[in-house]
Formats: C-alpha cells, structure tokens, sequence
C-alpha cells in the first residue's frame, strides 16, 4: 500500500477510487443529472483529470494547487 498525502491511496485490490477535483458550480450540475452525469468540460479543460486521493483533490479544487 502506498500512501499520499494525509491518505491510503493504492493497495493491491481490484479498485482504485478515483477523485476528481470538482467546484461547487460543478458538483451542482452533477446533482441536477441524477448523479449520473459530468458536465462537459470547459475549454480550459482539456483532460479528465481525477488523482489518486482526496486530500489532493480538494487543494486543486480550491485553487491552492498552483
């Protein structure tokens, strides 16, 4: 198992969580899909880019990453 961050992030198991960095405008339009759904990406968006654990994942999200 690896750890990253404040987390347990990959072990040997079959599944890997996935995080996705996600604003508040962002996560409104997934609720209003059904959960079912991400919005498109905006044009400064060019990738999916989920990361490996949450602690990273919020600090993107909120702008401290950069």
């Amino acid at each position: 198992m690896t750890t990253i961050g404040e987390e347990q992030t990959v072990d040997n198991s079959d599944t890997v969580t996935l995080w996705r960095p996600t604003g508040q405008a962002e996560l409104d339009l997934v609720a209003a899909s059904g959960w079912r759904a991400w919005p498109p990406r905006l044009p400064d968006q060019p990738i999916f880019y989920p990361v490996l654990n949450r602690w990273y994942a919020t600090k993107i999200a909120s702008g401290a990453a950069g």
